[in-house]
């Protein structure tokens, strides 16, 4: 027994990335294993509690859902772009190439 409390707290304490070790879900394997363990129970109960039941009509939460995905993604896109044009087209003349230059980092435009 001492031999397994022993490699359990090598492999998860001493030899885990400090980094990430305040990080939700990182301090030890156990809230992971307690996550699946629930899904995997939800997903056998599930069938059995469904059985005489009728299905969930879920079109109307699926169209807003794409909804929200189509704004999502033309937001995210219209900000790279504007991105993009600021940096093909700097406001500033000084962040073109003569200062670029002076600093030693060589910019492109």
């Amino acid at each position: 027994m001492e031999t397994v409390t022993g490699a359990y707290n090598t492999v998860f304490y001493e030899r885990a990335d400090h980094r990430v070790k305040d990080w939700l879900l990182m301090t030890s394997p156990w809230p992971l294993v307690s996550i699946i363990a629930s899904y995997l129970a939800i997903i056998k109960l599930l069938p059995h509690i469904m059985l005489d039941r009728t299905a969930y009509d879920l079109r109307t939460v699926i169209k807003w859902y794409n909804v929200l995905q189509i704004v999502s993604n033309a937001v995210v896109t219209w900000g790279r772009r504007k991105t993009k044009e600021e940096m093909d087209n700097p406001s500033n003349p000084c962040e073109r190439e003569s200062c670029s230059k002076s600093n030693g980092y060589r910019v492109d435009y």
